[in-house]
């Protein structure tokens, strides 16, 4: 029993090495491909630390590989962020979160192992609570937002990532803590060992197969010429070719009858008054306009309207919030912060500086 599992795990490993080379290269410049990378490795640390006879205890050089094992949940939430939250990017506040639970980790196998129980147990179970807590952070972050996404490939990886990754993950957690403290039977770890490897083999080849080129949102070269429009590398290369037709429906829906001023607007909604179905319209949106977002595609009418209101001397007097919920915002805190992402300034401060010049 113990050469299986140690046969499951060495092919997980082996898979998930592979995995981590081929990502990042075929998307360099998406960071999103190198936190996944990283995810990857925290998982083949888990699957050395988890098996049967493993303890840091047998040379202090194995510590770094625990804390590694430690920090797949962390990594999880981070990968959850970059996959599927446009415009991710990695800020103070992740730092901080990383350095904080390498210090609790570092905590936990140097000073609370070697005291023993119930000390010990107090740590383990604590620390797997923690975990769990950035477990469920990365399902709530794969599941919000899904009915706006526009990409196709993207939204086949949703099912995979929270159905596998996350909630095996989480099951793991929970019989880590009900058996905190006591021997872990052998059927119980190669059980693990062979959900480990068929959830590594599931997300493999799920990412390997939709291509890391066109899942992961690559930054511009810094050498690459400025454009004025956003660049449509970042769409979905279509199965078909984008309905001319559904392209000039969608430009005059928003153009012309600005149906982004209609608040709460959803792509069914906006897929029903065009006579079309969600797919064909996710598509047009993503392939044919270069949207990776339904709610980004909207937002991106919505400021240019809120800019001209701004801008326009007519309307000096007109309060913030009546602007904002004329261009089709709900409230204000949503428009001002979609509106100081976009031109990097708040409502206010971009009118005192229209009206200045």
């Amino acid at each position: 029993m113990l050469e299986l599992d140690m046969a499951l795990r060495g092919a997980a490993v082996g898979l998930l090495a592979l995995t981590m080379l081929l990502v990042p290269r075929g998307a360099p410049r998406a960071p999103a491909a190198w936190i996944a990378a990283a995810y990857m490795l925290t998982v083949a640390a888990y699957c050395v630390v988890t098996m049967p006879g493993f303890s840091p205890r047998l040379d202090i050089a194995l510590v770094p590989l625990a804390i590694l094992a430690h920090y797949a949940p962390v990594a999880l939430w981070l990968m959850a962020g970059a996959l599927f939250e446009d415009g991710f990017r990695l800020r103070g506040i992740h730092g901080a979160v990383i350095a904080a639970w390498i210090g609790a980790a570092l905590f936990h196998w140097l000073i609370l192992w070697p005291m023993g129980d119930p000390v010990r147990l107090v740590g383990d179970v604590a620390i797997r609570l923690a975990a769990a807590g950035f477990v469920v952070l990365s399902l709530l972050t794969a599941i919000r937002g899904a009915r706006a996404d526009l990409v196709e490939r993207r939204r086949r990886l949703r099912p995979v990532f929270i159905a596998m990754s996350g909630l095996y993950m989480l099951v793991i957690l929970g019989v880590e803590i009900a058996l905190a403290g006591g021997p872990l039977h052998p059927a119980l770890s190669l059980l693990n060992a062979a959900g480990i490897l068929a959830v590594v083999f599931a997300f493999s080849a799920v990412v390997l197969g939709l291509g890391a080129a066109d899942l992961f949102v690559q930054r511009p070269r810094a050498d690459a010429p400025a454009t004025i429009e956003p660049a449509i590398e970042e769409a979905e290369a279509p199965a078909a070719p984008v309905d001319p037709v559904l392209l000039e429906k969608i430009r005059t829906a928003m153009e012309r009858d600005r149906l982004y001023r209609e608040e709460g607007l959803t792509i069914a909604v906006f897929a029903l008054r065009l006579g079309t179905t969600e797919h064909r319209l996710r598509r047009a949106i993503n392939a044919g306009l270069g949207h990776r977002n339904f709610n980004a595609f909207l937002n991106a009418y919505r400021i240019a309207d809120a800019k001209a209101a701004l801008a326009d001397p007519s309307q000096a007097e007109v309060p913030v919030l009546t602007i904002a919920m004329d261009a089709g915002f709900g409230s204000l805190a949503p428009f001002n912060r979609a509106f100081k992402a976009e031109t990097g300034f708040t409502p206010s401060d971009y009118r005192a500086r229209a009206s200045s010049t």
